[in-house]
């Protein structure tokens, strides 16, 4: 097909937030860079792609930011040519969970961007999907920004289509929102690792036969260094075990906005996990 590319979108959300809006990314044929952003507001027709010439072309649209923001429903896309089949997925197939990191949280230093509601967030930009990407995986990322380990009944406990997925990969981004909890002294270094034994029995029962990574420290802040064994050494324990379970740690980065990563730090985390995984975890693929 060739010429625009439109799509009626409608954008249900919380009124609470004075920006009120939630973003989608366009990415055209093999882009790794969004081609457009657009603001998702009211139930209208937005223009993915404007011009494009005659010819097989691929387009990608992207929910940039959590659910809090608000959800996009699509009522229909419209352009001008046919729709070819679907190529056969052959791909490995990758699930992501886990808090703001996994989400792309806070990427900028308030200040350091024109638009301080890109700079709280951007999926796309995350080590989740610069991994991915990266391993030339179909992949989804089901985050939201302040959970903890003991969180994980919101995380397994998904809409049923979710199930339909079957990863290859589970890969669990938790433990830096554990701190204040262990700081605060509201729990218990027995119950942290109880938390985090219940996270991994659990993915295994929801996700079978899949290999489950656990990554950690992209984070890291110096208080929260003295906690990190009692993330590694569960994960370590639960592997021994199971077989099939792996750890991983990621490079810290605070350089965004609150101590989170930057787009450098994500990037260079991403760049990482997807060597260490092509390594460990895919070398059958």
């Amino acid at each position: 097909f060739g010429g625009d590319i439109h799509a009626e979108l409608q954008f249900v959300g919380n009124a609470d937030f004075s920006d009120s809006y939630t973003k989608i990314a366009v990415f055209v044929d093999e882009s790794k860079q969004p081609d457009k952003i657009i603001d998702v507001c009211g139930r209208k027709e937005y223009l993915l792609a404007l011009g494009l010439p005659f010819g097989t072309h691929k387009i990608t649209v992207l929910k940039i930011n959590e659910k809090v923001r608000g959800t996009v429903k699509i009522f229909g896309i419209g352009f001008d040519g046919r729709l070819e089949a679907p190529p056969e997925l052959n791909r490995l197939n990758m699930e992501f969970l886990g808090d703001s990191l996994t989400a792309g949280s806070d990427l900028f230093a308030r200040g350091d961007c024109d638009d301080d509601f890109v700079c709280a967030q951007d999926s796309t930009r995350s080590f989740a999907s610069v991994a991915a990407n990266i391993l030339n995986a179909d992949y989804s990322v089901i985050a939201r920004s302040g959970i903890r380990t003991s969180d994980w009944e919101w995380l397994v406990n998904l809409p049923e289509y979710l199930n339909e997925r079957n990863p290859d990969i589970v890969v669990i981004g938790l433990g830096t929102n554990d701190q204040s909890q262990l700081e605060k002294k509201l729990r218990t270094p027995e119950q942290q690792i109880t938390f985090v034994n219940t996270m991994l029995q659990n993915v295994r029962k929801k996700y079978g036969n899949a290999k489950i990574l656990w990554v950690y420290g992209l984070m890291l802040t110096a208080l929260e260094d003295k906690y990190d064994r009692l993330i590694s050494k569960p994960v370590s324990e639960f592997a021994k075990l199971d077989g099939n379970t792996y750890f991983y740690m990621l490079p810290k980065n605070n350089d965004g906005n609150g101590g989170h990563a930057s787009p450098e730090g994500h990037r260079k985390a991403g760049e990482l996990l997807a060597d260490y995984i092509s390594q460990n975890l895919i070398k059958f693929k």
